[in-house]
């Protein structure tokens, strides 16, 4: 069951992870738009991302930084890389304005 573990860390990254060296995570969520911060973010998380654990990244493949990053981070790697379906815009940003456009919920 969720106990509610979740925190949201104020800076910049990878010293916002200050004092995290010892946890593990089940769902990491990166959005970090650049190339060296991405890098840094997987080599960090990954090794602490649990069994059966998600690391996602809106970014990719929208941005060349971060998929160079993550092509060079999972070369080579055993472990599964799996592109997310959409390719062009960011979903939710595409719901959350066309329902205040249009003044409806979206479909």
């Amino acid at each position: 069951m969720f106990t509610g573990a979740v925190a949201l860390r104020k800076g910049l990254f990878p010293d916002s992870a200050i004092g995290l060296e010892q946890m593990r995570f089940w769902f990491v969520h990166l959005g970090l738009d650049l190339y060296d911060s991405t890098a840094a973010a997987l080599e960090w998380f990954w090794p602490r991302i649990s069994s059966g654990g998600i690391l996602l990244s809106h970014d990719y493949p929208l941005i060349d930084g971060v998929v160079q990053a993550f092509h060079e981070f999972f070369d080579g790697r055993p472990e599964p890389f799996i592109p997310a379906l959409w390719k062009s815009v960011h979903g939710r940003e595409v719901l959350r304005n066309s329902a205040r456009q249009r003044g409806r919920r979206p479909d």
